[in-house]
């Protein structure tokens, strides 16, 4: 009947965010967390210096994000299914190599490191956060949080069975590749057989409904606005049929159709980008560093974990809050927040000597991560729309991860010279609330005009 509503638990865009979800837990948090794990195993029984440890690391985080504009290309031309199949199917080549044939560092950098990394780039955020702001328009902050949760749970969850299945074997750290390895082929398996393009293809509309007519769905951007309409003076013919009405989107969330080619042109795109970068070197370099530091404050070795802990229960706490706020406000105002309380985390574990402190600054750098990460992916999707979202995730990882792969050297290198991280992390909790002020200051862009930071405006839409 014309008309009708899909109801919601036919919708099928709940189901495909269920199995992305499980991409995430596993090709995504698996390698970044759990290899931490495995790592310190195979260190032992390959003699390995702790700069060899560190490079295989590096070397992921480099290419699970600088390969995203790729990643963005094989989404865009094969689909997102294709991405996911090539992406798993790397993992699961780079995990055979280390649980069979890797027997140095060298080994495990190309592994681990290239195969491993690059699998993530191409299986991972890119093709999943692409399907997902395809499938949801008005609860795509919500959908997005859950998303990205599969990463902070797979975290949670990949230390501890990692190091069970490690231990069960007697201490043989190939034990904890095969498990990635199986868990890694159900996970592709379950993402890319699940995996639908477009709502349309299956008769919906992005959030539920049935699918206008091909004249009145084009996929890459929402329906008009009512301003839209009454701008060009003249409404459909009288005659027309009627499509059925949908709710008025947000001001903050764009219908017009934006190539990746206009969205780089802007000053705004490039104020987001600089909005993460602060949020991105603070989690990376207390992944790396803050064992070292907390030891230096006088805490025991197992205060580490504990921090890191924190910092992972508590970027799911964030990403709750963004799925509360996405929707109905801007996110880039959440996210500004949740930028700022990182600097604050930042500039508390200077001296974190108390195990308040501690937990404290754990807080703010996790939850200012996971915020970030949501509403980065949501702010892009609601300012460019869906035909050039894949590509602006793409750059927005790969320049993420640079400075994420960069940061961790620096602060060691600063570290060796002057004793301290002091300097490094009062520079980046600088960086950090540098990044809040820029994302206060921009606004959503509009084609044809590159207003874009904070003043005066006449538009409609303002």
């Amino acid at each position: 009947m014309q008309g009708a509503t899909v109801p919601r638990s036919d919708f099928y865009g709940w189901k495909l965010l269920a199995a992305f979800w499980l991409v995430l837990f596993v090709n995504l948090a698996f390698p970044a967390y759990g290899s931490g794990v495995i790592n310190t195993y195979m260190a032992e029984d390959l003699h390995l210096s702790r700069q060899m440890v560190g490079l295989p690391y590096s070397v992921y985080l480099l290419m699970s994000g600088l390969p995203g504009p790729i990643a963005a290309l094989i989404v865009n031309r094969r689909g997102i299914r294709f991405a996911i199949a090539l992406g798993g199917g790397l993992v699961m080549a780079g995990s055979l190599a280390m649980a069979l044939f890797v027997s140095s560092g060298a080994g495990a950098v190309l592994a681990f490191g290239v195969v491993v990394g690059g699998g993530v780039a191409i299986g991972g955020a890119v093709a999943t956060q692409t399907g997902v702001a395809r499938w949801f328009v008005r609860r795509r902050s919500l959908a997005l949080a859950i998303l990205l949760s599969g990463g902070g749970f797979g975290g949670f969850a990949a230390s501890r069975l990692l190091d069970a299945t490690i231990r069960a074997a007697h201490g043989n750290w190939r034990a904890g590749w095969w498990l990635v390895l199986g868990l890694s082929f159900l996970a592709t398996l379950i993402g890319a057989l699940c995996s639908r393009e477009h709502p349309q293809d299956l008769g919906q509309q992005p959030d539920g409904g049935p699918a206008r007519s091909p004249q009145e769905r084009p996929r890459d951007r929402a329906p008009p606005r009512a301003s839209e309409a009454d701008a060009t003076g003249a409404g459909p013919p009288c005659e027309a049929p009627q499509a059925p009405a949908l709710p008025r989107l947000p001001a903050h969330v764009t219908t017009e159709t934006w190539s990746f080619g206009e969205a780089i042109r802007t000053p705004a795109l490039w104020g987001l980008f600089a909005g993460a970068l602060g949020v991105s070197a603070a989690f990376a370099m207390l992944i790396a560093h803050g064992g070292e530091h907390l030891k230096d404050l006088g805490h025991p070795i197992s205060a580490a974990a504990l921090a890191i802990s924190t910092m992972t229960l508590s970027s799911l706490l964030a990403k709750a809050v963004v799925a509360a706020l996405g929707d109905r406000i801007d996110p880039r105002y959440i996210w500004a927040a949740f930028t700022a309380i990182c600097g604050v985390g930042v500039a508390l574990a200077i001296g974190a000597r108390s195990t308040l402190q501690l937990y404290l600054f754990a807080l703010c750098i996790g939850s200012g991560f996971g915020g970030m990460m949501v509403c980065l992916m949501a702010v892009l999707s609601n300012y460019y729309g869906l035909k050039a979202y894949a590509s602006i995730v793409g750059l927005a990882i790969a320049i993420q991860t640079t400075v994420s792969s960069i940061a961790p050297y620096v602060a060691g290198l600063l570290y060796d010279r002057t004793g301290t991280y002091t300097v490094a992390f009062y520079f980046v909790a600088a960086v950090c609330f540098a990044g809040a002020a820029i994302l206060l200051l921009i606004r959503p862009p509009r084609r044809g005009r590159g207003a874009v930071f904070a003043g005066p405006r006449t538009d409609a839409a303002s």
